[in-house]
């Protein structure tokens, strides 16, 4: 309230009286406010107390009274003297430690100068603990599938509050399972009703993966005050997972029977709709199945031409599960078309195995040392065990040289490296092959002969000079290379296969041993094998040392 201006009275030297008014002295209070306002004393950290503001230019008498509507007292923040300058009061919202109700206040400041009448001002504020409540929040359809079909392709979401004003702000987001941000929908102004869609793409306009988000409202009001709420919203645009239960491989169903059940699972969010399956290029067939979103099937399924122990039968079975989402063929999302539909080869293998055919892969069938022999060996599946015995055409042999690749469609490829101290004079010997299927039914008849050059090769007129002789006697062997003079090289095994000592000469037309080791000793009595290599061939000859 503003003081009245008084006027003083002066009296004139002649007769006339003349009035002149004095100046009217400044006001002492100064800059009345109140911040935060509106303030929210709730104890949520946030505007729980307001700070009543105000400067004195003078040294005064003040009060500072909170009144309400009424203009009756609810508290008084100050009554005392206070110095010239900016003073704060800081009021919480209560009155005798009780929080008074939610409504607009009137704080009203009156100074008192020395020797000056009583001055006041006031200012207005809100006291506001209740947030703007979301008062409904939905979303329609709560399934949605944005595959591009024109149905439910996106879902609308709605939210209602009590902001009928549009004082307050709102935000609308989808949070992912991690409670992350994907997309921001909406941030602004409150409204008593707002309604957004969303389409399935996170906030770089990239498509979600599948799954169920969380739409997260909050809003916020002038006075600090918060209100949020969610709900879930499922995105599926994945057909349902789907899978056989196998006995043996992840790509095939064998059984030892002319009768098999099927069995498998399938499992989808939006729930299993249909099952089907398909043998080859035939018709596809529905299924039994039970279940939820997780179901079991199974389907019981006959042989047509098997005969036991003799003949076969496989078919090529594509299976696929359909989920609940409404799409605009009516059949939902499902597993694959064409190519990439899931499938396995179902067996039934009444017979064990049975040779076809095998074949060395070398037109003479002459393999020397070191050489690796390759066997092409045909039966009637794949998938069998297969193993082969090199046993006679090796000395040396170790089964784990043995290799095993192929199978597809019955044919195999067997592949052994002969060791190059098998100088047995060996010229033929059989390898025996075995097949052993899944079900412990063995096939060992098959074999295929190879034969081993030990004794023969080399350049023409290759000889030794004698069978057997006595180094100690000084005698040497000596080994004639014919019309050969190339580079030479002869090494000298045990009986035992043991290398005893290397010679390599760049051109020679003969070699000779001395009967020595590498070691210059001579060697033991007994049958020594002599190996000649050369660019023209190879060759394995035997001679004894006797002493």
């Amino acid at each position: 309230m503003l003081r009245s201006i008084s006027f003083t009275t002066f009296a004139a030297v002649a007769c006339v009286a003349v009035l002149i008014p004095a100046t009217a002295p400044a006001a002492a209070l100064s800059g009345l406010g109140v911040v935060p306002n509106p303030f929210s004393p709730n104890g949520d950290g946030t505007y729980d107390q307001t700070a009543v503001r105000y400067e004195l230019s003078a040294y005064s008498d003040v009060e500072v009274t909170v009144v309400d509507s009424t203009m009756s007292e609810v508290i008084q923040l100050w009554a005392d003297w206070a110095d010239s300058g900016a003073h704060v009061h800081w009021w919480d919202g209560t009155a005798d430690a009780r929080a008074v109700p939610d409504g607009v206040y009137t704080v009203i400041v009156r100074a008192h100068p020395v020797g000056e009448d009583w001055e006041e001002s006031s200012v207005t504020v809100t006291v506001d603990t209740a947030p703007i409540d979301i008062s409904e929040l939905s979303a329609v359809p709560n399934l949605f599938t944005p595959d591009g079909d024109g149905i439910a392709d996106s879902t609308f979401l709605t939210v209602r509050t009590t902001d009928g004003a549009g004082t307050g702000t709102a935000s609308v987001d989808i949070l992912d399972a991690d409670e992350e941000v994907v997309r921001a929908l909406y941030t602004g102004a409150g409204a008593e009703s707002i309604g957004v869609w969303w389409n399935g793409l996170d906030d770089d306009a990239a498509a979600v993966d599948d799954g169920s988000f969380w739409v997260l409202v909050q809003t916020l009001d002038a006075a600090g005050n918060t209100d949020e709420d969610q709900i879930l919203v499922d995105l599926d645009l994945d057909p349902p997972s789907v899978g056989i239960d196998y006995p043996d491989t992840l790509t095939e169903f064998r059984v030892d029977s002319t009768s098999a059940v099927l069995a498998g699972w399938a499992y989808d969010r939006s729930g299993i709709s249909a099952i089907e399956i398909a043998f080859g290029d035939g018709d596809w067939i529905d299924v039994v199945f039970s279940g939820d979103d997780t179901v079991r099937w199974e389907y019981a399924v006959n042989c047509s031409v098997c005969i036991p122990d003799s003949l076969d039968e496989s078919h090529i079975v594509y299976y696929r599960a359909h989920d609940g989402v409404v799409t605009a063929d009516g059949e939902g999302h499902y597993n694959g078309n064409g190519t990439s539909t899931p499938q396995f080869d179902l067996i039934y293998d009444v017979a064990g195995p049975k040779h076809v055919a095998s074949e060395v892969d070398d037109d003479d069938n002459v393999y020397y040392p070191g050489e690796t022999i390759t066997i092409s060996t045909e039966w009637d599946d794949g998938g069998y065990d297969l193993t082969a015995d090199f046993s006679d055409v090796d000395s040396e042999y170790d089964a784990e040289d043995v290799s095993v690749s192929g199978g597809t469609a019955g044919t195999y490829t067997v592949t052994y490296p002969i060791s190059s101290q098998a100088l047995a004079p060996v010229s033929s010997a059989d390898v025996e092959i075995s097949a052993t299927d899944a079900f412990g039914r063995s096939e060992t008849d098959a074999s295929v002969s190879v034969s081993i050059a030990v004794s023969t090769g080399g350049p023409t007129g290759l000889a030794l000079d004698r069978n057997w002789f006595d180094p100690t006697a000084g005698e040497m062997l000596e080994i004639s290379l014919g019309q050969y003079e190339g580079a030479v090289s002869v090494d000298l095994y045990s009986l035992g296969g043991a290398l005893v000592r290397s010679l390599e000469l760049e051109s020679a037309s003969s070699v000779n041993w001395d009967g020595r080791n590498e070691d210059g000793d001579y060697v033991a009595s007994g049958v020594y094998f002599v190996r000649i290599e050369t660019d023209e061939g190879d060759a394995v000859r035997k001679v004894a040392v006797v002493k």
